[in-house]
């Protein structure tokens, strides 16, 4: 018998195995958490003399949020500088994750920053997410838009 053969027998019997055993209540309980697709996005405007500020984002009590993304972009009066974090707390631990940063440049007046990717961070249950922006120079006024998605799940 030719490979080719054997492997879609061998996948044959497994799909047809699986599915007899979900079917008639045979198969293992599976420990898997319904997820419940998340996403909210912040706006801040930081006035002149202001460093940094958070944008809230809330948990749900008895869920867990799974946060995979999070993107964020920044208009700063010309010469000024943004960096942008997240603080979150998982397993009763707070802390502050930063963000790679990058500078574009003039975008019409304004300076613009952005930043944007894949991340794996927990949220407790009932606890607040900060979405941060913190700049280097506290003259005029910036404007911050940051996003964050991923999922929520019961907490077991």
């Amino acid at each position: 018998m030719s490979i080719r053969k054997r492997w879609l027998l061998t996948a044959t019997f497994i799909v047809t195995f699986v599915s007899f055993a979900v079917t008639f209540g045979c198969a293992p309980a599976l420990n898997v958490r319904p997820k419940q697709p998340f996403q909210q996005q912040v706006e801040l405007t930081l006035p002149e003399n202001t460093g940094g500020q958070n944008g809230p984002v809330n948990v749900p009590a008895g869920k867990r949020l799974v946060i995979k993304y999070i993107s964020g972009e920044a208009f700063m009066p010309q010469g000024q500088k943004m960096l942008f974090g997240v603080i979150c707390t998982a397993s009763g631990k707070k802390a502050r994750h930063y963000l790679g940063t990058h500078a574009v440049g003039s975008f019409g007046p304004p300076d613009y920053f952005w930043s944007s990717g894949p991340v794996h961070f927990y949220a407790d249950p009932g606890t607040v997410v900060y979405l941060r922006a913190d700049r280097d120079i506290t003259k005029g006024e910036a404007k911050v838009r940051m996003t964050v998605s991923g999922y929520l799940e019961d907490a077991q």
